[in-house]
């Protein structure tokens, strides 16, 4: 089924800051990765929801690219929105933007994009169809099909990894 009803970028962009401290540090000083992963996750999973208005469950981090690693003392910026759906799930982008809090200077820190699925859909209903406000938003989503296509072919070749994988005790 083919999505008839669409939102905008606006309708479920979302973003937050923080000052990065101690706990968020790996052991070489820098923002630890499973943290960005958290926090992308918890971000997304609100566009998600704010976007389907409706259950919604992580179904792939499909790419995490880090680019810079963030220093103590520094701001993290995270900034969200649907990039992408299918009848059935919806793709998020998050940019992690670092800013050094002394010189006000802003880096490219990280970016992802993570499928969630819809939930408990009811007959005939499907995702909302997205429409990008910002000439970035409009070329991110310009690229969802590529990325789909991607995905759905990673989803078909992993299928032989996971019957290979072993699930016995060692």
């Amino acid at each position: 089924m083919q999505n008839i009803f669409t939102k905008s970028t606006a309708d479920s962009r979302v973003s937050f800051s923080h000052a990065t401290v101690p706990e968020d540090l790996n052991e070489g000083g820098h923002v630890y990765g499973a943290r960005l992963l958290e926090w992308a996750d918890n971000l997304s999973a609100v566009i998600a929801i704010s976007h389907r208005r409706g259950g919604v469950t992580t179904a792939s981090f499909d790419q995490f690219d880090f680019i810079r690693p963030i220093k103590l003392g520094d701001f993290v910026h995270a900034k969200g929105f649907i990039s992408g759906t299918g009848p059935h799930s919806m793709e998020i982008f998050i940019k992690f933007i670092g800013e050094d809090s002394v010189t006000g200077d802003r880096y490219l820190a990280a970016v992802t994009f993570i499928t969630y699925a819809a939930r408990r859909l009811k007959e005939g209903e499907v995702v909302p169809g997205i429409v990008g406000d910002t000439e970035e938003e409009k070329t991110i989503i310009a690229g969802y099909e590529g990325r789909r296509m991607r995905v759905k072919e990673k989803i078909a070749r992993n299928q032989a990894l996971f019957t290979a994988i072993n699930l016995e005790k060692d």
